[in-house]
């Protein structure tokens, strides 16, 4: 398991099934943006069967945490893992996912 902590923090896990999730949490907007990338470009690079983006304890999310998000699901669908977006429960990262339109991009969002 590896965590990293800042204004927004990164959990990875593994399950029994071959399937990474990544909990995001916290402040995910420019400042920690790259940090998000490259964390998630090293599980995509792991090649896992399936990878879980859980959102759930997204605080706060602009613009550029949600394309660091969405390039990450582009990556991982055009590398044939699976995944699936679990959404923030926090309203305004919700609105925004929403009023961007990249759900469909995200591909499975469960919630």
């Amino acid at each position: 398991m590896q965590t990293v902590w800042s204004p927004a923090h990164i959990d990875v896990r593994s399950d029994r099934h071959d399937a990474v999730v990544v909990v995001l949490g916290g402040e995910i907007d420019v400042r920690s943006a790259p940090e998000i990338r490259s964390a998630l470009q090293a599980v995509i690079d792991a090649a896992p069967s399936s990878i879980v983006f859980d959102l759930r304890d997204v605080s706060r999310l602009d613009v550029a945490g949600l394309a660091a998000v969405t390039a990450a699901a582009m990556r991982s669908r055009r590398a044939s893992i699976e995944i699936m977006i679990v959404p923030p429960t926090a309203p305004a990262p919700r609105k925004l996912i929403n009023r961007v339109g990249v759900v469909p991009i995200l591909n499975r969002v469960v919630g």
